[in-house]
């Protein structure tokens, strides 16, 4: 049986009337709805490269790792996928026997954000230091860079589509 890992997506959201504003842009024409799909890229792709950027920077050797399945899709939000079934740690044999693995993005990915806990779990067994840095739960890499870079995508996002609606004459 193949172990699957979700990727973890993040959005930047702009407001309380949201979901208005995105049936409003349902009923925009295809021409104008695909020319913010692509500035909306345009601006994930900037905040995906700060992303890597943090990622390198990290403590945390697998966060560099991580920062490869990073995917930018084409929405009409600022949209950031991150981890998923991208094979990129380091090829090890399983305890049962068989082919060498590797482990996904998407089941790296906390870890090399929060880091390794130090002691024992509940069956008593001791903690490995596999992402070479202590726990933080505030986060290395992703969590304080969304958090610095969030709020000029949403800006820069909100004044594109006021751009476009004004255009339109739907502002």
């Amino acid at each position: 049986m193949a172990r699957t890992s979700s990727a973890s997506q993040i959005t930047v959201s702009v407001g309380p009337d949201f979901r208005h504003l995105m049936r409003s842009l349902n009923t925009l024409p295809k021409t104008v709805q695909n020319e913010i799909r692509d500035k909306a890229q345009d601006i994930s792709k900037i905040l995906a490269r700060d992303l890597i950027g943090n990622a390198h920077l990290a403590p945390t050797p697998t966060a560099a790792l991580v920062a490869k399945s990073i995917r930018t899709p084409r929405d009409r939000l600022v949209r950031v996928d991150i981890g998923g079934p991208l094979q990129v740690g380091h090829a090890y044999k399983p305890r049962t026997g068989g082919r060498k693995a590797r482990a996904s993005a998407g089941s790296l990915m906390w870890g090399s954000e929060h880091g390794s806990r130090a002691g024992k779990d509940r069956r008593g067994r001791t903690y490995s230091n596999r992402f070479h840095a202590p726990h933080n739960p505030k986060g290395y890499w992703l969590i304080p860079g969304i958090a610095e870079m969030a709020p000029s995508a949403a800006k820069e996002w909100t004044h594109l589509v006021t751009t476009v609606l004004g255009r339109e004459g739907l502002r």
